[in-house]
């Protein structure tokens, strides 16, 4: 299986989730330009382990996904989450706003 198929599962399965939390840094990258890049990060599930105890099968897994753009753009973000329709846990950057359009 390749690696991008498993990113692909795991976009999918992060989409069905209930809480995305999600965060853009700059990225100094060599050949591009010197123009800034950015690493949008989106992660789902909890801060603690799995409990298999009963009645706890239930949490959200932990899924960590990493998103290379070469733009801070709304449209960035609006594009990784299509399909998305539960709660986004953002800073006030104004370009998630566009997730929501």
């Amino acid at each position: 299986m390749s690696l991008n198929r498993v990113y692909q599962r795991l976009h999918e399965l992060q989409l069905q989730q209930v809480v995305i939390n999600a965060d853009e840094t700059p990225l100094k990258v060599i050949h591009e330009d010197k123009r800034k890049c950015y690493m949008w990060v989106y992660c789902t599930g909890t801060d603690s382990p799995p409990d298999h105890a009963e009645g706890h099968l239930n949490k959200p897994p932990n899924i960590v996904l990493y998103d290379y753009q070469n733009s801070r753009r709304g449209q960035c973000v609006k594009d990784y989450l299509q399909g998305f329709s539960g709660y986004l846990q953002v800073d006030g950057y104004a370009g998630y706003q566009a997730s929501s359009e």
